[in-house]
């Protein structure tokens, strides 16, 4: 499990946020069972993040709000933060710009084809 702590801007409060993509479903399931939650919207939130690849916790909209609301105060998708996110015409294609801690930027591209994925990106260590 990965907890970052993360300095909310005009404000000297630390708040530290469960990055989700660090926890397996049992790990995610036990997180949302101390929060008070149902375990079976661990399989809606893990079906959200890694079958629609969403970046925000607004487009879980089979999630209540309220949970949705809690879930961005108290966690985080990733430990980077989506700076921009193109998307083709046919919706097969993804271009994003991701801002890691440090201020560096990594672009990547998610391409579908018909069997399989390809993921291309262009990090600070030019590769």
């Amino acid at each position: 499990m990965s907890i970052m702590p993360i300095i909310q801007p005009n404000t000297n409060t630390i708040i530290k946020k469960t990055d989700l993509l660090s926890l397996t479903l049992p790990e995610l399931q036990q997180w949302l069972v101390e929060r008070g939650e149902a375990p079976f919207r661990a399989k809606q939130i893990y079906h959200w993040l890694y079958q629609h690849l969403v970046t925000g916790f607004q487009e879980m909209t089979n999630l209540p709000q309220a949970l949705r609301e809690r879930l961005a105060r108290e966690a985080s998708i990733g430990p980077m933060v989506v700076r921009s996110e193109l998307h083709s015409k046919d919706d097969r294609t993804r271009k994003v710009l991701l801002e890691l801690g440090d201020g560096k930027l990594i672009e990547s591209v998610l391409m579908r084809l018909r069997f399989r994925m390809h993921v291309l990106r262009d990090g600070p260590d030019g590769l």
